[in-house]
């Protein structure tokens, strides 16, 4: 299998385990605490990562001012789209926040298509399958409320367009960049907005009450960074919109892992969602 399409998979569990695990951050200690917690530990990781390689000096130096800029514009935006798709989840219904979440990967695509990037037919239905099962997957069984469910709609929405737009942006840096460094500066970009914002009480980042609260943030911050570096890894193929697309499997990730642990059944209309979702796969691979 290609090694872009494996990256972005990769990506695509870890991110759905990590959003899985990030409504529950989000609260038991709020969004901008949960977010804290998960660009602290990337900027921790990735430094010590970018460290350990040799010569990073002199590829720093070598960084022209456009990535630097590029890489600080995709943090903004990802940033917006953490603490959107986080509120969403502490408000609304994982049914429906997710899977509108997981539109950004047609934002990036329209975006990317724009730019330039050419698709065969073959990969373009894939595409398309694969956005409409991973979102078909998490629409909720027929009994259910959807109305009553929606209260996370507009922030889910906002996260969609953020990340797709910040994704492509991120696209656009790591030809520049390398994997490593665009994601340095997108957490670190995110930290820095963070603590300006502590420090002219705009927000609160001070610690929770009790320590064992943070304990689903840092995993969803572990599992996030792994899915943010598989990403880039997938991204450095040049295959922006594949790659970005096939990452928003995570939806699909998400959703099983709270049908499960709820002991939740899985209708048939979300067993067709899965089929299209094989489907488009198999189309974007061959």
């Amino acid at each position: 299998m290609d090694p872009a399409i494996l990256y972005a998979l990769l990506s695509a569990l870890a991110y759905g385990a990590s959003d899985f695990l990030s409504q529950i951050a989000g609260k038991y200690v709020g969004a901008w605490r949960a977010t804290l917690y998960y660009y602290a530990i990337g900027v921790v990781a990735l430094s010590v990562c970018i460290g350990l390689q040799p010569g990073y000096l002199q590829q720093v130096v070598a960084i022209p001012r456009s990535g630097w800029l590029i890489s600080a514009g995709s943090g903004v935006l990802l940033l917006t789209a953490v603490l959107l798709f986080t509120q969403g989840l502490i408000k609304g219904s994982i049914a429906v926040v997710v899977p509108v979440m997981a539109s950004y990967g047609a934002v990036t695509t329209l975006l990317a298509s724009l730019s330039g990037e050419q698709f065969t037919q073959r990969t373009a239905l894939g595409i398309a399958l694969t956005i409409a099962g991973a979102a078909g997957s998490a629409v909720p069984p027929a009994g259910i409320r959807f109305v009553a469910q929606t209260s996370g709609l507009p922030w889910a929405c906002g996260a969609a367009l953020a990340y797709g737009t910040g994704f492509w942006l991120q696209g656009s840096a790591v030809p520049i960049m390398g994997p490593l460094l665009p994601i340095w500066t997108v957490y670190v970009t995110g930290l820095v907005v963070m603590v300006v914002l502590h420090m002219a009480r705009l927000i609160d980042l001070s610690p929770p009450r009790s320590y064992s609260l943070m304990i689903p943030a840092l995993a969803a911050a572990v599992l996030g960074v792994v899915a943010f570096m598989a990403l880039n890894a997938g991204l450095s193929s040049g295959r922006v919109a594949v790659v970005v697309v096939l990452s928003s499997l995570s939806t699909a990730v998400t959703v099983v892992l709270a049908r499960l642990l709820n002991h939740a059944r899985m209708a048939w209309h979300q067993w067709l969602a899965i089929a299209l979702v094989l489907i488009g796969l198999s189309l974007v691979k061959s």
